[in-house]
């Protein structure tokens, strides 16, 4: 379904900070259902969710597939993010590259004015470097004057996967975001 766009898509959701075993975060509970054989795209996706009143599939005009579960917290996203250096290892690996976003001066920023905090993520997995006359995907060196939004839109297309946003609030007022990456395409 993504395939036809790259393997590029987002997942935008919101959850209970931590479950009754700690799980923190975890992926909500949604009624889905397999699309039609003949479905692709932004229609197979939306076929998909079709049961579920808690989910909303759109597509942007970049042809960007965002299916949002629940509600929530978006305001993070709209963080202008006026210059973005990546080192070379956070170029070519999708999650060091979210991290170096969520990492950025601008958005710790709004994440401090926000009353946003992120959990303890243990990160796991190996990777890519750059090899003479290779041509692994990656990002440029620098990005300036976008949205975080959009820096985690350049992510999924340049590594043709899902970046996923995962919000949650506890009792006690603390906010949660995390990010995270699945690999849809083989670049």
């Amino acid at each position: 379904m993504l395939l036809s766009r790259g393997g590029a898509g987002r997942i935008y959701y919101s959850t209970a900070c931590k479950t009754k075993d700690g799980e923190s975060l975890p992926f909500p509970r949604v009624e889905v259902r397999p699309p039609s054989k003949e479905m692709t795209g932004l229609v197979a996706v939306r076929e998909i969710f079709k049961n579920d009143k808690h989910v909303m599939v759109s597509e942007d005009r970049s042809g960007m597939i965002r299916v949002t579960i629940g509600q929530p917290v978006s305001a993070l996203l709209q963080t202008r993010i006026h210059s973005l250096t990546l080192k070379l290892h956070e170029q070519y690996n999708a999650m060091l590259a979210i991290f170096a976003i969520l990492n950025s001066k601008n958005v710790e920023t709004a994440m401090d004015q926000l009353g946003f905090d992120q959990p303890n993520i243990v990160f796991g997995g190996g990777i890519a470097l750059p090899e003479k006359g290779g041509r692994l995907p990656h990002l440029p060196a620098s990005m300036k004057d976008l949205t975080m939004d959009q820096a985690l839109d350049a992510v999924a297309r340049t590594f043709g996967g899902v970046v996923i946003y995962e919000t949650c609030a506890e009792r006690s007022g603390t906010r949660l975001v995390s990010l995270d990456f699945v690999q849809v395409a083989n670049l």
